[in-house]
C-alpha cells in the first residue's frame, strides 16, 4: 500500500521553484496528496510516446485536460475555453503547444503508483496535476477538494474510529476567545470546511468566520467582527460583519457562506480576507431568481451551501427549495422544489418537495440533501434535476441502520462525503415532552451512508443523560448538535453546535 501525507502546495513549490521557475503565491491555496521525500524527476524514455492518449487532472477538480489522438488534442480550461494543439517529450518534459505557438509544459515531479500516473507542474498556471496513462486510472483515483471537503480516498470509517474534541471548550462554554485548542471559544458554530490547508467555521451566535490551522491548533477571526456583534457589511476581516453565518464551503481560492439571518450569499477571498455579497439583500427575505446579478435575487434563511468550483448550491431553508448561484455572473436559479410550498415528493426540479432542507455536499455530480424535517436524506442528479430519497423514512423518527428506505434518522444536520460514503449528523436533542421540558435521554450519532448500495450504519455516538461532547472510540463517543460536518481526506470534523466545540473522528 502507499503511504501517503498531505502537503501544502507551498512547501512543495519551494523544493520546485529553483527548476521550474514561476510565482508561487498563486498557489497557495491549492495541496496535493503525495509520497513523502520529494525528489523531482524527469519524463524518461518509453514513458511516454507519440500518439498516446494521457489525461490530466488538476488536484482542485476545477480543470479537466485531456489529451487524445495522434497529432491534435483538445484541453478544456476552468474558463470553459478550447485549445487545440500537440505535444511531445522535450528535455524531460511533455510540451504542448496550442494554434497560437504557446506552449505549457508539464514538468514531472514524482511518478507514482507503478507509473499509473505522474505528478507534474504545470509552469503556465502555477498548478499541481496528475498525468494518468489510461483513463480507468484517471477515474479511480484523483484526490481533490469539492463541495469543501477532500474526494476520492475512502475514509472507511467505523465504531472503531476514535473521536477526539481538539478544538472549542470541553466544557461547552461559549466564547469568542482566539487562542489554541481547547483554550479558544466558539459560540454555536454551525459548519465547517476544509481548503486541504485550514479548516474554517461558520460561528452562528458570533456571527464570524473562524480559521483553524490544524497544524498549530491555533483559532483566529479570519472575518466578521471581533466583537461578537451582528450585522452587515462588505469589507476586508473584522471590518466586514455577518448575522448568523450558518453555512460555509470553499473552492480553494474563495469562501462562500450562508450568512442566515440576513439572507444573502457572501463571498470571502482567502488570501485578502475582502468579503463581498454575491447575491441576495440583506434583511429582505423571498424567493427570487435572477440571471441578471445575484443581488436582485432573493433567498429565505439560506442554510446550506456546497461547490463544484463552478456553482454554488444553496440549501433554501425557509422556502423548501435548492437554489444554484452561477459564480462567475452571480445568476440565481432554482434547481429543485418550489418555493413556500414544503412536502415530500420525489420528481423532477420543481415537481420536487422538501420540509427544511438544511445541508448538502456534492460529489461532482449529485447533490446529497440533509431534508431535516423529512428525516431522510435526498439526491439530486444535477444533470436532469431528478431528485429522489436516498435514505430515510419521512413518516418514521428514530434512528434504525437498513438500506436505503429501510433506514431512519431523526433530524438531521450536517453532511459530507469522501466519494464513496456519505457522514451525516442524526440527533432528537432539539425535542421537548408534553410539559415542555426537553426529552431525555438525548440521541446523537454519526451515520455513514454507502452511496452505491445506500448501506446506512452507525459509526459513532449513542444516547446520553446531559449535553456533552464526549471523546472516545464508536458508541462511547458523545456529539451534541452536529450541525456541520466535513473531511480533509483523513478524517471528519463536526461541529458540536449547542456545546461549542469541534470533535474529529478517525
Amino acid at each position: 500500500m502507499r503511504k501517503y501525507v498531505m502537503v501544502i502546495i507551498g512547501l512543495l513549490l519551494a523544493q520546485l521553484m529553483a527548476g521550474c521557475g514561476g510565482n508561487s503565491s498563486s498557489t497557495t491555496n491549492y495541496f496535493s496528496t503525495i509520497i513523502s521525500g520529494i525528489t523531482p524527476e524527469t519524463i524518461v524514455a518509453g514513458e511516454v510516446s507519440s500518439g498516446m492518449t494521457l489525461y490530466l487532472k488538476d488536484i482542485t477538480g476545477t480543470t479537466t485536460i485531456q489529451f487524445t489522438g495522434a497529432t491534435a488534442y483538445s484541453m478544456t480550461q476552468p474558463s470553459g475555453s478550447i485549445k487545440t494543439g500537440t505535444w511531445q517529450v522535450a528535455g524531460g518534459n511533455i510540451v504542448l503547444t496550442d494554434g497560437s505557438g504557446t506552449k505549457q509544459t508539464f514538468s514531472r515531479i514524482q511518478k507514482e503508483d507503478t507509473a499509473k500516473y505522474w505528478l507534474v507542474f504545470d509552469t503556465s498556471t502555477n498548478t499541481i496535476s496528475r498525468l494518468y496513462s489510461d483513463l480507468a486510472s484517471a477515474l479511480a483515483y484523483h484526490p481533490e477538494l469539492m463541495g469543501g471537503s477532500i474526494q476520492g480516498t475512502p475514509l472507511n470509517l467505523t465504531t472503531a474510529s476514535v473521536t477526539s474534541i481538539p478544538y472549542g471548550s470541553k466544557s461547552g462554554v461559549a466564547g469568542i476567545t482566539d487562542s489554541s485548542g481547547n483554550q479558544a471559544l466558539f459560540n454555536r458554530p454551525m459548519s465547517i470546511t476544509t481548503d486541504g490547508i485550514n479548516y474554517y467555521v461558520a460561528d452562528y451566535a458570533n456571527h464570524a468566520i473562524r480559521k483553524i490551522d490544524p497544524s498549530t491548533g491555533a483559532v483566529s477571526i479570519f472575518a466578521g467582527s471581533g466583537s461578537g456583534a451582528a450585522g452587515f457589511a462588505d469589507g476586508t476581516g473584522t471590518a466586514a460583519s455577518f448575522n448568523q453565518p450558518t453555512g460555509i464551503t470553499t473552492d480553494g481560492t474563495n469562501l462562500y457562506v450562508a450568512d442566515y439571518a440576513n439572507h444573502t450569499i457572501r463571498q470571502i477571498v482567502i488570501s485578502t480576507k475582502e468579503v463581498t455579497t454575491i447575491a441576495g439583500a440583506a434583511l429582505v427575505a423571498g424567493t427570487v431568481d435572477s440571471t441578471l446579478g445575484g443581488t436582485l435575487a432573493r433567498f429565505n434563511l439560506p442554510m446550506g451551501i456546497t461547490t463544484d468550483g463552478t456553482n454554488l448550491y444553496v440549501a433554501d431553508y425557509g422556502d423548501h427549495s435548492i437554489r444554484k448561484v452561477v459564480i462567475s455572473t452571480h445568476a440565481v436559479s432554482t434547481i429543485a422544489g418550489f418555493a413556500g410550498y414544503l412536502g415530500v415528493a420525489d420528481g423532477y426540479y420543481v415537481n420536487a418537495r422538501f420540509n427544511g432542507p438544511s445541508r448538502l455536499t456534492m460529489d461532482g455530480s449529485n447533490l446529497y440533501v440533509t431534508d431535516y424535517a423529512n428525516h431522510t436524506i435526498r439526491k439530486i442528479v444535477i444533470a436532469t434535476g431528478f431528485v429522489s430519497t436516498l435514505a430515510g423514512n419521512s413518516a418514521v423518527l428514530s434512528s434504525q441502520d437498513g438500506i436505503g428506505l429501510a433506514a431512519t434518522f431523526y433530524h438531521l444536520g450536517g453532511i459530507t462525503t469522501d466519494g464513496t460514503d456519505l457522514y451525516v449528523g442524526d440527533f432528537n436533542d432539539l425535542f421537548t415532552n408534553g410539559d415542555g421540558t426537553i426529552a431525555t435521554p438525548w440521541r446523537t450519532y454519526i451515520r455513514k451512508i454507502n452511496i452505491k448500495n445506500k448501506q446506512v450504519t452507525t459509526i459513532a455516538g449513542g444516547d446520553a443523560s446531559a449535553q456533552f461532547a464526549v471523546a472516545g472510540t464508536g458508541t462511547v463517543a458523545r456529539f451534541v448538535t452536529p450541525f456541520g460536518i466535513t473531511t480533509d481526506g483523513k478524517s471528519l470534523l463536526i461541529t458540536n453546535a449547542n456545546v461549542n466545540n469541534i470533535s474529529q473522528i478517525k
